[in-house]
């Protein structure tokens, strides 16, 4: 039996991760943690896409022409969720700097150097 299958239901998808700007230096770990997780979810569901294309394939209920046309609408709806993606990391290493930046500060007033 493959590794992946039409049944699989993978943990990472169950998970649902909101971004916000409250994260501080000590949370890297869960950045990169959800980071995992986000790519996770993009693999499993373009290995989900291949197995339906196959399938269907097989059966006949879908043309080489309407995989094509198909492929090319979801290079268009790949690279906007890239972008979002990549404002919700930003985000969250937004938090992480603002973080940063104040204990700075608050160590320089401290010693007053």
């Amino acid at each position: 039996m493959s590794i992946y299958s039409t049944n699989r239901s993978g943990y990472a998808s169950a998970i649902n991760i909101t971004a916000n700007e409250a994260y501080t230096c000590n949370d890297f770990g869960r950045i990169l943690y959800e980071s995992e997780v986000n790519d996770m979810k993009l693999f499993e569901a373009v290995v989900m896409t291949d197995l339906a294309e196959c399938c269907a394939l097989r059966e006949g209920t879908l043309l080489e022409s309407e995989i094509r046309a198909l492929n090319e609408k979801s290079a268009k709806e790949w690279l906007g969720t890239i972008k979002e993606k990549l404002i919700a990391f930003w985000k969250k290493m937004k938090g992480l700097f603002k973080d940063i930046q104040r204990r700075v500060t608050s160590f320089i007033a401290v010693d007053c150097k």
